[in-house]
């Protein structure tokens, strides 16, 4: 138990951030030590960012104000609730500058006290804004020696367009509270996805469907319209032929030499990669009102599907993560395990129905949230797409 909680500090509050221990001053203001050589891989497989590039800085705590926080800090473990009550709503008042000490404490030998500096650690870190998002994304991408954005040829000019997605950490679920919750699919527990990849921009359209199947099941016909009626055991056919299309041993950024491949997206990278840092029902926030500027659905798509693009991005760059048609991921369903916090979960060995993300053309606002689950059989054929995820072949450490 006292390794578990050590080992979850460091990872709630280095790898969190992609590994940039420059992000955040000493406890006596001091820049932190920097942050591995851009181009190179942690042991975990996050992707370090360059500590001369630091997210929001903070103005250093004064001594005085130091010492607060330390004495702060000591009444997270105090036996009276009341105590620990105050204690946790001073240093989130604080802020990031509370952050240096409460990776200290998540060492501490008394495991109350570390374990609530832990919670707030996760607390004070996410969510982070667009800015952010994108910031991380941008030197991510600087770090790996591969583009933000990537174009795969698949011939005839047909093209795939992907979005690279940094690893980080958040909180998948949706917290008590929000309109529309759902027990148990919604329950909230800590994700950290360790290895940055990339995403379709666009949910695959028909266009690039036939490019690859050579024919069109769709019901909405158009070329750039979002491919639907597909079954996962078709998405699985269609991954197949498209690696066999596209891949050999090639070079990707610097890791030359590595197979790239495609694939479904686990549901947890999946909703990490719509929230892009947010917290809300959607990627921009909590408001319906709102949503017809992101997505189609029941409220504006005249009951039909669209071309793919034609809604604002989130922060990461990808369209229609909400709306236009629901998306196989490749976990089997089943309930989310509670507890401790999980590193790139990829559901339960077995099962009999998939996930499917996104809400589509025909869902109301509920239906399209960030956090929402629905399933179907691998074999059963509905108004359903797919997006691709290409796992980005990490360089080893220098």
């Amino acid at each position: 138990m006292r390794d578990f909680a050590v080992v979850l500090a460091g990872v709630a509050l280095m790898a969190a951030l992609g590994c940039n221990t420059g992000t955040i001053g000493g406890p006596s203001g001091e820049e932190a030590p920097p942050a591995a050589t851009p181009g190179t891989a942690t042991a975990e497989g996050a992707v370090p960012l360059k500590a001369s590039e630091p997210a929001k800085p903070e103005t250093p705590p004064s001594a005085t104000e130091a010492e607060r926080i330390k004495k702060v800090i000591k009444q997270l473990g105090a036996e009276e609730f009341e105590e620990r009550e105050k204690a946790t709503a001073a240093l989130m008042a604080l802020g990031r500058k509370a952050l240096p000490f409460l990776e200290e404490a998540a060492k501490s030998a008394d495991l109350e006290t570390a374990n609530r500096a832990i919670e707030l650690a996760w607390k004070l870190l996410w969510p982070f804004d667009a800015a952010e998002a994108g910031r991380r994304q941008k030197l991510a991408a600087e770090a790996l020696g591969v583009p933000a954005e990537k174009l795969v040829d698949l011939g005839g000019g047909v093209k795939l367009e992907l979005v690279l997605i940094p690893a980080g950490a958040f909180e998948m679920g949706s917290p008590a509270g929000k309109k529309a919750r759902q027990e148990p699919d919604d329950q909230v527990h800590r994700v950290r996805i360790t290895k940055p990849f990339y995403l379709g921009k666009y949910e695959v359209t028909q266009e690039q469907w036939e490019k690859v199947i050579g024919k069109n099941p769709s019901d909405f016909r158009g070329p750039m319209n979002p491919v639907e009626q597909l079954s996962w055991d078709d998405c699985q056919d269609f991954l197949k032929k498209l690696n066999a299309l596209v891949f050999a041993p090639v070079p990707v950024g610097k890791g030359a030499g590595a197979k790239a491949e495609f694939r479904l997206p686990t549901e947890a990278e999946w909703e990490y990669a719509c929230r892009a840092g947010s917290k809300g029902r959607f990627c921009f926030g909590d408001s319906d009102d709102e949503l017809g500027k992101y997505a189609w659905y029941q409220g504006n798509s005249g009951d039909k599907t669209h071309p793919v693009g034609e809604k604002k991005p989130n922060a990461w760059g990808m369209h229609d993560m909400h709306g236009n048609v629901w998306e196989w991921c490749q976990d089997w369903y089943g309930v989310y395990a509670g507890g401790a916090a999980q590193d790139d979960p990829i559901g339960p060995d077995k099962g009999s129905t998939r996930v499917l993300r996104g809400g589509s053309w025909n869902g109301d606002p509920d239906l399209c949230r960030s956090a929402i689950r629905a399933r179907g059989a691998p074999a059963d054929r509905f108004g359903v797409g797919l997006r691709l995820v290409l796992v980005v072949p990490v360089p080893e450490s220098q």
